[in-house]
């Protein structure tokens, strides 16, 4: 019987500049255990519970308790890259937008390029 591989790893990021900090669950078959995480952290789970093998990555930001939280999830697979860097332009998005920075079509947009560049570089070393 050939057991599948399960990967949970979890570590708390701090967020440069902007503060606070962001959850970064990496998973392989362990989907139970990342929702198991994202409860006793506070987060809303409605909707993903079910969702096995539906995500390949997610990234969330929710009020607990008063407090902006932010989270990234991301299966740790063969096509991790693509989707890790989907997910953290959402959470870059999420992380600026709360702080009032909105990203402007015809302006170099500076902020966000910094702060992708420091959460891939963070989140990839999980990977290995």
């Amino acid at each position: 019987m050939d057991k599948k591989k399960e990967i949970f790893r979890v570590k708390e990021v701090k967020i440069p500049i902007y503060g606070g900090k962001i959850t970064v669950i990496i998973f392989l078959n362990t989907w139970k255990k990342v929702i198991s995480h994202l409860k006793r952290k506070g987060f809303d789970t409605r909707g993903y519970e079910d969702q096995e093998s539906g995500y390949c990555g997610l990234q969330t930001s929710q009020y607990v308790n008063g407090v902006k939280k932010f989270a990234i999830i991301i299966k740790d697979d063969k096509d991790v890259g693509d989707t890790l860097v989907h997910e953290l332009f959402h959470l870059t998005q999420d992380i600026l937008e709360y702080r009032g920075i909105n990203f402007v079509k015809e302006d170099a947009n500076e902020a966000y390029a910094y702060l992708i560049g420091y959460l891939f570089t963070k989140v990839e070393k999980l990977l290995k």
